[in-house]
């Protein structure tokens, strides 16, 4: 009987349940989806309903599949999307549909509290240069004080995603540092009495802050009976999805770097402690694992680039999707070969991937995005190749940016998530980035890095341990001299271009949809 640890993730789209044994095996996975509201414009929200009702659909899937013994099951491990926020009354009845991290209304709060509190404050409270946003929990917070001043008066505590899941698990509430970032230190969960102050946030609405392994409780009663889980089974906090991919790639000492190729993307570089951060904007530097900063950036557009290119343009793959795993694999295959008989360079196209605006490595709400050079000789399948070209691109600005950061050079880049499932994707970020590209044996990192949290709570281990026990790599995709040299031209181009065109952008996003809400 296979012991195994349960890892759940509350995603964009869907809560994804994985069962991961104790060396870092995928046994099985089940996945469960839910809708996304947008009711005004740069309003993004979710009913948390959803996410539990799929995640007992996702975990009933997962405990029936073959190879999966429930009573083996050791502990279980939270990863969810950061910035995502869920107001709960003195009854704990949901206050109003969950804000998440896409969603832009706090634009205004976001840019007073940075006024008001000087960039000195919020880059110590965030551990990032001006990485204060609209996603920010301490801008929502003084949003919905002064928009819904109702709601907000009756909210009595405030969850990120994969904690309401937790409560819902086992009763308790609780976060961890990385879920409150600039309400509480990220070293070790203290509260920033000014920042609450400024956001007329009582500290009493932040749930307790435990380490993201510390095991904050077991399966109750409730829990057990929705999910079939064993009651008892012990619950660790968890952390934000971009941590856990981190630790499911397998970032272990300084000098490692890793791509998540998710729907956002996430790129870092793993360092020992430096004194701060020098230039970059959003860029941020997290105590990581003992004696190890890790330096990272997200991009705001990955695989999502590539998804909205499918469903807008290549509607045949779009009809496939629902077969396909999460990225840029599965039914997205057919656009990969047809993409893969363009020569590097797309033949004169360039495309800057700003399609919800960029975070890294530079914060630019109103970032748009482009296709540049583009001829009548040019079909789908030079558009497809240069969408994965510019997010390549953008890899690489966000990795140089880092790297800048820890006066340091990665020598190879560990690549993760839905996106690695795609080789000529990652035979073109190899060509980028101008060395190795290192494929983890579980493309879904999340859900590794969630199973390494387990682990080590449960088997009270340290993390540096659990990571060396449950990550392995596969053969790294080197790169081709002569194709690095071409996109080192190109990649020039990339910021050239974005540079240029940033004003008629700001200037384009302002003859948009209205900003304003009800």
């Amino acid at each position: 009987m296979t012991a195994w640890y349960l890892s759940l993730d509350v995603g964009t789209t869907s809560v994804k349940a994985a069962a991961i044994a104790e060396d870092g095996r995928e046994i099985a996975t089940a996945r469960a989806g839910y809708p996304t509201q947008r009711p005004f414009p740069r309003w993004v929200e979710h009913d948390p309903s959803d996410w539990w009702r799929s995640t007992c659909e996702a975990v009933c899937a997962l405990l029936a599949h073959e190879g999966v013994v429930t009573e083996a099951v050791r502990g279980v491990g939270l990863s969810g999307m950061a910035a995502t926020h869920v107001l709960l009354d003195e009854a704990d009845r949901v206050v109003r549909p969950a804000i998440l991290w896409q969603d832009t209304r706090a634009t205004d709060e976001a840019a007073e509290l940075v006024e008001r509190l000087g960039a000195d404050r919020i880059r110590r409270a965030f551990a990032a240069e001006l990485s204060l946003t609209a996603s920010a929990q301490a801008a929502r917070m003084l949003w919905l004080a002064r928009h819904e001043p109702d709601r907000w008066a009756r909210t009595a505590c405030v969850l990120g995603a994969k904690d309401y899941l937790a409560w819902r698990l086992t009763g308790e509430k609780a976060s961890d540092p990385t879920s409150v970032s600039g309400f509480a230190s990220l070293i070790d969960g203290t509260l920033d009495p000014a920042m609450a102050e400024a956001t007329q946030t009582d500290p009493a609405r932040l749930p307790p802050i435990r380490a993201p392994h510390e095991v904050m409780g077991r399966i109750c009663r409730h829990g057990a009976e929705a999910t079939g889980l064993p009651a008892g089974t012990p619950v660790v906090t968890g952390m934000m999805d971009s941590w856990c991919a981190m630790l499911g790639s397998g970032v272990r000492q300084a000098g490692d770097a890793f791509d998540t190729a998710g729907t956002a993307e996430v790129v870092g570089l793993a360092g020992t402690r430096a004194t701060g951060l020098r230039s970059a904007a959003a860029i941020y530097r997290l105590p990581f694992l003992t004696g190890v900063d890790v330096i990272y950036g997200v991009t705001q557009c990955g695989t999502d680039a590539l998804t909205w290119f499918v469903e807008r343009f290549a509607p045949a793959d779009a009809d496939a999707r629902r077969g396909r795993s999460q990225g840029a694999g599965g039914a997205y295959a057919a656009l990969n070969e047809r993409a893969a008989a363009i020569p590097p360079g797309s033949e004169g196209i360039l495309f800057l991937p700003y399609l919800e605006g960029e975070r890294s490595p530079f914060s630019d709400v109103l970032a748009r995005g482009a296709f540049l050079g583009v001829h009548r000789r040019h079909r789908e399948a030079h558009f497809a190749r240069s969408v994965l070209e510019g997010v390549a691109f953008s890899v690489r600005h966000v990795l140089e940016a880092c790297e800048h950061e820890a006066e340091a050079r990665a020598e190879r880049v560990i690549v993760a998530g839905g996106g690695a499932g795609s080789q000529l994707w990652n035979r073109i970020k190899a060509d980028v980035l101008g060395r190795p590209l290192v494929p983890t044996r579980v493309r879904d990192a999340g859900s590794v890095g969630a199973a390494v949290l387990a682990r080590a709570g449960v088997d009270e281990l340290d993390l540096g341990s659990a990571v060396d026990t449950m990550v392995a790599f596969a053969t790294p995709i080197e790169p081709n001299a002569n194709d690095s040299v071409r996109y080192d031209t190109l990649y020039d181009l990339y910021r050239e271009a974005g540079t240029a065109v940033a004003n008629v952008h700001a200037k384009l996003a302002n003859h948009a949809a209205p900003r304003g809400g009800p």
